[in-house]
């Protein structure tokens, strides 16, 4: 049995190699920044309440709250595997995302293209819905 505890930046030039980036652009664990997120890949939760620019993030492997986030734009990010909570924050658009894992939480209208949701889609009203 491999043990990982301790051991995970192990994995970081494997991992860069996977997803064509550096090492430095992979965050392992509870990520919870300030202004920039300088990460391409997360492994773990995250939340962006605090953040202003996550331009370079492609993937979140974890649960994504970007509730009251400042972020207005998202426009590498693919894919999240956990749960997705947008309410309440600027972004506009995530026409790159393709899958959310759980669960996704919608506040204002929000333009997605083909977005793949294994759990189910909430929307902080109906008319936002039906615009859809």
């Amino acid at each position: 049995v491999l043990k990982l505890d301790g051991n995970l930046h192990l994995l970081k030039p494997v991992l860069a190699k996977y997803y064509d980036c550096k090492e430095d652009e992979i965050y392992f664990g509870y990520y919870d920044g300030q202004e920039i997120c300088p990460y391409k890949i997360i492994i773990g939760d995250a939340y962006f309440k605090n953040i202003e620019n996550a331009s370079k993030l492609v993937k979140i492997y974890g649960n994504a709250s970007f509730y009251e986030s400042k972020i207005s734009s998202l426009e590498n990010l693919e894919e999240i595997s956990g749960m997705a909570i947008f309410r309440k924050s600027k972004i506009k658009s995530l026409e790159k995302l393709k899958y959310v894992g759980g669960d996704v939480h919608f506040g204002d209208k929000i333009k997605v293209n083909n977005l793949e949701v294994g759990g189910k889609v909430f929307y902080d009203n109906m008319e936002n819905f039906l615009q859809r």
